[in-house]
């Protein structure tokens, strides 16, 4: 099951947000080895966990949280204009209709669907469809590993590459999805999970965010 939460729910819901800062510092700091803040009480906390961010929280059938996703609103500052700008320099996302992806993980033992990814995995990436299908999303840009790929082809999530950035860990992708109900149904479809997984009241910043926008081109620079 999918839930979502916005920064500013943070003081309601302190021990969740704390659970899913410290399960951030074990998978990104820990086990990946990112050069990432963590404070004093082990929480993976940056100046993008903001009162009018956006988390999706994957939680199992014993109430466990299992993992997440952090949506940044591309009108606002975000990771590919702060950190990661220096890896694609020429390429300038701002539209109320296009988010940004970061900080997915799953964390503890996962239960597979099939020959597919976690159960974890698959959630998040159908709530991230469903997100967007849900408050007018169109597009979706994420950086990733290019390991990561397969893992979003076995879901049924195709994207486009926007660039590539070779790093001392390995290569980085900027990747981009079109939301649509074409792609809920393909993911539906790989990955054998039918109904909705996401249970979410209409997030205050996104709807705000988006009221009285019309699309339009929304990726400049794109190779």
């Amino acid at each position: 099951m999918i839930i979502l939460r916005e920064g500013h729910q943070r003081l309601d819901n302190s021990a969740l947000f704390d659970e899913m800062f410290r399960q951030r510092a074990f998978v990104f700091g820990e086990t990946l080895g990112w050069d990432v803040t963590v404070d004093s009480q082990g929480r993976e906390i940056d100046a993008y966990d903001r009162e009018d961010t956006v988390y999706l929280l994957s939680f199992g059938e014993d109430g466990a949280l299992n993992g997440a996703v952090r949506f940044l609103n591309t009108v606002t500052d975000h990771m590919l204009t702060g950190p990661f700008q220096h890896m694609f320099p020429e390429i300038s996302v701002r539209s109320p209709l296009v988010w940004e992806a970061t900080r997915f993980y799953t964390h503890g033992p996962q239960q597979r669907v099939g020959n597919h990814p976690s159960q974890t995995a698959c959630e998040l990436l159908l709530g991230m469809c469903e997100f967007g299908l849900n408050f007018g999303v169109t597009q979706v840009i994420a950086l990733m590993e290019a390991s990561v790929i397969r893992v979003y082809r076995r879901c049924g999530l195709s994207q486009k590459i926007l660039g590539r950035y070779q790093s001392e860990h390995g290569l980085v992708l900027l990747g981009l999805w079109t939301i649509s109900t074409e792609l809920l149904a393909s993911m539906r479809k790989a990955t054998g999970i039918s109904e909705t997984v996401t249970t979410v009241g209409r997030p205050v910043f996104a709807s705000t965010q988006l009221e009285g926008y019309t699309p339009r081109s929304t990726v400049r620079g794109m190779p």
